[in-house]
């Protein structure tokens, strides 16, 4: 399972988010609009084991790969019961 915490310019909270996910995920990313990416964002990121990707109103495209995880079985598999099979809603 991946997760992808979404955010137009707050890379910080994102990273924080995505740390997090890592308990529960395979791999976690950030997604940031494409202006928002840059050096400092991609090093923050890898020094915690967080993707990037970059998105744009025509495409998106990750610049960096997340690291494999290693999340924690039972709360994985907690998350994996309650959330698959279900449709969710934006606003």
């Amino acid at each position: 399972m991946v997760s992808i915490e979404v955010k137009r310019r707050a890379w910080q909270r994102a990273i924080g988010q995505a740390v997090l996910n890592r308990y529960v995920f395979d791999r976690s990313y950030i997604a940031l609009w494409v202006t928002a990416v840059n050096d400092r964002v991609l090093a923050n990121a890898g020094d915690w084991g967080v993707g990037v990707i970059a998105i744009s109103a025509a495409s998106s495209r990750i610049v960096q790969e997340g690291v494999l995880c290693q999340p924690h079985a039972d709360l994985q598999a907690r998350v994996r019961d309650r959330v698959v099979g279900r449709s969710v809603s934006l606003p």
